[in-house]
């Protein structure tokens, strides 16, 4: 119920700080475990956080995770639906579904190879191992490591200098990205003039070009 409500708010982009993004946490938990035994098959069918990845995906807004902690599982699924993550050096992504004999049931084998690449997320998927910050940062995971002190300033910086441009570019280019990861060349093109006549008959655009131009003369 989260995601609609901030939708509704006048930012122009949304961040989330994650201490730990850790879905599988809860299995340590002896009453959850029993809970998770008792769940008939409908249940099992109903993935817990599934709605929030899908959600966050579909957001017009631009979305970050600031990662300060263990980030797997339904935890790492719901930080790929963010556009942008960052994190600190102690982070450390896993999916660690199938050493528990189930999968990535929340969006991951969709989401995960298209933050970085098939082969990359097969060998996560299948060996359930963990991967430190700098690998998720050289495998493109995420966009930057920063310091522990310095996280949340550089995602509030960060969405401070996307919210100061132009809303509906914003959540039109999103859209545009989002839409290319799946389209062909010409679709996407297709698209990219239609929402450029669009984005020409904004308010916005029409005063992003004065001020331009008024810093001009």
């Amino acid at each position: 119920e989260l995601l609609p409500e901030l939708e509704k708010l006048g930012f122009g982009i949304v961040a989330f700080a994650c201490t730990t993004c850790n879905g599988m946490s809860g299995a340590l938990d002896p009453k959850i475990q029993q809970e998770v035994i008792d769940r008939d098959l409908h249940k099992a069918l109903e993935p817990i956080v599934q709605g929030l990845a899908d959600q966050l995906e579909r957001m017009p807004k631009p979305t970050i995770a600031a990662i300060n902690g263990v980030c797997m599982g339904g935890g790492l699924e719901v930080a790929l639906g963010c556009d942008l993550r960052i994190c600190v050096p102690h982070a450390r992504f896993a999916t660690p579904e199938g050493k528990l004999g189930i999968i990535p049931g929340d969006g991951g084998a969709w989401l995960l190879q298209r933050a970085i690449g098939y082969q990359r997320a097969a060998e996560m998927s299948f060996t359930g191992e963990m991967i430190d910050a700098q690998t998720a940062l050289s495998y493109g995971l995420v966009s930057r490591v920063v310091a522990p002190d310095a996280l949340m300033d550089t995602a509030r910086d960060l969405a401070a200098r996307i919210a100061a441009n132009p809303g509906p570019a914003l959540r039109m280019a999103k859209r545009l990205l989002r839409q290319a990861q799946t389209s062909r060349l010409d679709e996407t093109l297709q698209m990219s003039a239609a929402l450029q006549a669009l984005a020409h008959h904004t308010p916005e655009h029409d005063q992003a070009i004065a001020d331009f131009f008024a810093q001009r003369g």
